[in-house]
């Protein structure tokens, strides 16, 4: 699933929703830092499962 499209269209959402006055941005002055970390620990958490299925077969340059 490509999650780039996701965020843009989230990010998308929210300014649409702060020009038409459904959103204000003053909790987001307080807890951006937080936001940023759930993010990256996220990016970490779901790079770490897509990869734990993944498994490499020797190849003609790898001893098994």
């Amino acid at each position: 699933m490509n999650k780039s499209g996701l965020l843009l269209i989230a990010i998308g959402l929210a300014l649409l929703a702060h020009n038409l006055g459904w959103l204000s941005w003053q909790w987001l002055s307080v807890w951006w830092p937080l936001i940023l970390i759930v993010a990256g620990v996220w990016s970490i958490i779901a790079n770490r499962s897509s990869n734990s299925g993944k498994h490499t077969a020797p190849g003609p340059d790898r001893q098994s």
